[in-house]
């Protein structure tokens, strides 16, 4: 294992394992001098910015993973989107949704987030039916964890939000129930 992947190794470590993104971005900056122009480096890097509610200097970080890329990353983008997201730009978050969707046909995560984008823009219908493309398109057992929660978390949102409460409860029970079992089976 060379220096550059020890240090990303113990950044992302630190970062996701040990919740210490201090030390995780000590790693990336010196992972940062080893090699300047590694997407990945810069990914780490926009990735310990966010933790750090940097959001800003984690889009330049995110921006230069792109730019340094040999073609566009579809994780690139969804992180991108996830930090339009949170900026409250949403109207960039579903053009970076958006762009990834064309080029993948099983990703869940930008459908989803384009729902919440929806969501959050008060268009109900439209929400809903993102995630009912959702369920409909994509196989389930490929989801992750944070998808399937994000899903059944917010369709159950957009259903009370259309006056259909019984539903809402349904779904986010549904949601409940696959929380406690994924608890179980750790």
């Amino acid at each position: 294992m060379s220096r550059l992947e020890e240090l990303l190794e113990e950044a992302t470590q630190a970062l996701w394992h040990q919740n210490d993104p201090d030390h995780a971005l000590s790693k990336v900056q010196q992972a940062l001098i080893l090699s300047p122009s590694n997407p990945d480096v810069w990914l780490l890097l926009g990735n310990v910015l966010t933790e750090k509610n940097c959001y800003v200097e984690a889009m330049d970080c995110y921006s230069l993973a792109m730019k340094y890329q040999s073609s566009t990353s579809e994780n690139i983008s969804l992180r991108k989107a996830d930090l339009y997201t949170k900026m409250g730009n949403i109207a960039l978050a579903m053009q970076e949704y958006m762009s990834v969707l064309p080029g993948s046909s099983s990703h869940v995560h930008a459908r989803i987030g384009l729902a919440n984008c929806f969501y959050n823009i008060n268009k109900f219908d439209r929400a809903k039916q993102e995630y009912e493309i959702v369920i409909r398109e994509y196989d389930i057992r490929l989801w992750t964890h944070e998808d399937v929660r994000q899903y059944y978390s917010g369709l159950s949102k957009v259903l009370w939000k259309q006056s259909q409460h019984w539903s809402a409860i349904k779904t986010a029970a549904k949601g409940f129930l696959f929380d406690i079992t994924c608890l179980f089976m750790k």
